[in-house]
């Protein structure tokens, strides 16, 4: 996760809660359910109480081919239905939206609500059915990203085989600077 204000560096989101003193731009896609609920770094060693669930692994189950292999594999511990995907990745993504915004907020100055913030999401390669983008988009839009504010734009544009590559600096080489930048730093106004 990085961000810019454009008048300096992008910035990765390397604080996440759970980490002490180790940093990392990425955070694991896990949460626990239950009385407390506890997300990313702060369910490492995965233990959970009676009354608790661990749910990761969830995003996957947003496209019913996945859901119908995993029944004929007879696997455990996914969710029973896309709707039930769908509720899992909004919880784990209101997580990652309110970190998102005390990071930022903690780093400017002025309300949150006034800041123009484009959130970029990428999807599997896999997904290809309008039906798997649209249900990750309703995900992504009940989390609180773009609700705030008429000033905040959710997208979703490369896949994450596109955004691992476009991360990577060697990779990035085939790109001009202006044509990264306009890509993936700009708002859509000013492009």
């Amino acid at each position: 996760m990085a961000w810019t204000n454009l008048s300096n560096t992008v910035q990765s989101i390397d604080d996440w809660p759970g980490l002490l003193d180790a940093h990392q731009v990425k955070c694991p896609t896990k949460f626990v359910a239950g009385r407390t609920n506890r997300w990313g770094f702060l369910c490492d060693g995965d233990e959970v109480e009676d009354n608790e669930q661990l749910e990761e692994c969830f995003k996957i189950y947003l496209d019913q081919r996945s859901i119908d292999e995993a029944r004929r594999r007879q696997l455990q511990d996914m969710p029973a239905t896309v709707e039930d995907a769908q509720l899992l990745t909004t919880e784990y993504l209101s997580y990652v939206y309110r970190h998102i915004k005390y990071s930022i907020e903690a780093s400017t100055s002025g309300p949150w609500t006034n800041k123009a913030v484009e959130f970029n999401f990428s999807m599997p390669t896999t997904w290809k059915a309008l039906g798997i983008l649209n249900g990750f988009e309703k995900a992504i839009q009940n989390a609180g990203f773009g609700a705030e504010s008429t000033r905040h734009y959710v997208k979703l544009g490369l896949t994450e085989a596109e955004a691992a590559a476009v991360s990577d600096p060697e990779a990035v080489q085939s790109y001009t600077q202006i044509d990264t930048f306009k890509r993936f730093m700009l708002p859509r106004t000013l492009r």
